[in-house]
């Protein structure tokens, strides 16, 4: 708790705080005159250095029944009680003591420099006195006299006021010092993590418009993937049609085309092979497809740990985190609601990422089962052909047609292989984006040596007027740092 000292009560010095008032055994001495008695300024002395002895000891002071002050009782007969939550009070008081004995020590030896002078000039004023008595046509010697005694008695007390009045000043400037250095603290505080922020909104947008052009590109390749399915199913008509035309032909022609038919049976094994060939490339394709699942799902764990590590950063009840104060404890609510709204934000995008994620493999799985249809069907076709022995001389164009599509989805794929790396880099990227944001909230957090930070417990105890007037003078010079 901490308390200061009000110097504007001259008629009984207090300690201004919020919590409780203290006793009367508390309460300073008044500020020394010039006019007293050395002896009463050496008693006070004595008196508040036994009062900083018995403050040494802050966890015991006695209370005793006949309501005299502790520090001027004896302890005997009088009960100990502790006071743990008055340790801080009565150590900054023991410091308070001991610099009011400092300023008694001093005024003391002003005051017997004063005490001189004032000697010094008596025995001047004796010397006139008498010189003047010597005098017989001096007839207002007495009225000479007390005008002057009025005039060293009103300057006395204009010294004395000085006096006062510069340690007021003092004690005021050191307040006003200790005020400048807190405002100027918390100025580089706001503007630091202003500039953090910004950067931090810049980076989410920047994520935002690599998402949106992500999104333009999956739909792009879904329409050229609608293409190709349309001349499928074209090739697979006109093969029907062929077909057709072919068994008619073959009722005709079977005698005369023997030996065409041993070159197409040649053919068809080169064509067999081929496939076989195939077959192998797409059980490898399967292979790999199968691994870039499993990365996708390591991912996406990844991704559910970082969601969960987000979500323990921004807990609502964890008193290591949610912050309660007064005066610059709500300067420091208001940047940390502002980082909240970038946790949400941050979280947002994940979620949406996550989403994407999910539609991306989705439609991984959908081209996949298309392309096991697809070569379904071409196996199919196939088999017809062999049925059939397709003997015509488009045959060899259409079948390198097929295989001119197979190789485009081979290239399709890959494309959507590198779709997917490029997802997953992304996202390692947003991790570590995030990371380094958490970094940096947790050393915000942590500004204790010599900083103020905008989550450590303000002051339990200031000065009320003078904590409106830096409340006033913080929020105002807060809107033009943000």
């Amino acid at each position: 708790m901490h308390i200061i000292y009000n110097p504007d009560h001259h008629d009984g010095d207090t300690y201004d705080q919020t919590s409780s008032q203290k006793p009367a055994e508390f309460s300073s001495p008044q500020t020394p005159s010039v006019d007293a008695e050395p002896s009463s300024l050496y008693e006070r002395v004595s008196l508040l250095e036994e009062h900083v002895r018995l403050l040494a000891n802050p966890t015991c002071r006695y209370d005793c029944p006949s309501g005299e002050p502790a520090f001027l009782s004896p302890p005997c007969g009088c009960l100990p009680s502790h006071h743990e939550s008055d340790t801080k009070t009565l150590i900054e008081l023991a410091g308070t003591r001991t610099i009011e004995c400092e300023l008694l020590k001093s005024a003391l030896a002003t005051q017997a420099v004063r005490v001189e002078s004032l000697e010094q000039a008596a025995a001047a004023k004796d010397d006139e006195i008498a010189r003047l008595q010597k005098c017989p046509a001096q007839q207002d010697v007495s009225a000479q006299i007390a005008k002057e005694a009025a005039q060293m008695a009103r300057a006395e007390s204009l010294e004395q006021a000085a006096v006062v009045k510069d340690d007021e000043i003092f004690q005021l400037q050191r307040r006003a010092a200790q005020r400048e250095a807190e405002i100027k603290r918390l100025r580089e505080s706001s503007a630091r993590v202003a500039k953090q922020v910004k950067t931090a909104q810049e980076k989410v947008e920047d994520l935002e418009e690599a998402v949106a052009d992500k999104e333009d590109r999956i739909a792009e390749l879904l329409k050229d993937i609608d293409t190709q399915e349309d001349e499928l199913n074209l090739l697979q008509d006109l093969l029907t049609e062929e077909t057709k035309v072919s068994q008619d032909r073959l009722k005709e022609v079977v005698a005369s085309n023997e030996e065409k038919i041993a070159e197409l049976e040649k053919v068809i094994a080169k064509q067999v092979t081929q496939l076989a060939a195939a077959e192998s490339a797409q059980s490898e394709l399967n292979m790999v497809v199968a691994m870039k699942t499993a990365e996708a799902k390591a991912a996406q764990d990844n991704a559910d740990e970082l969601l969960e590590v987000i979500r323990w950063g921004m807990a609502e009840g964890d008193d290591g985190v949610k912050y309660e104060g007064d005066d610059k404890g709500e300067m420091g609510q208001l940047l940390r609601n502002q980082i909240k709204s970038l946790y949400g934000m941050v979280n947002s995008l994940c979620e949406s990422l996550n989403k994407e994620r999910e539609k991306a493999l989705d439609r991984e799985y959908e081209l996949l089962d298309k392309l096991a249809s697809h070569e379904e069907v071409i196996h199919d076709l196939t088999t017809e052909l062999k049925d059939i022995h397709f003997r015509e001389v488009n045959k060899p164009r259409e079948a390198e047609k097929m295989q001119e599509d197979a190789a485009e989805k081979d290239l399709r794929i890959v494309a959507l292989e590198g779709m997917l790396s490029d997802s997953q880099g992304e996202a390692t990227a947003l991790r570590a984006q995030v990371q380094s944001l958490e970094s940096k909230i947790v050393e915000l957090e942590s500004y204790d040596d010599g900083e103020i930070s905008m989550f450590d417990e303000a002051p339990e105890v200031i000065a009320a007027p003078s904590r409106r007037r830096l409340r006033r003078y913080r929020y105002s010079n807060y809107g033009s740092v943000l």
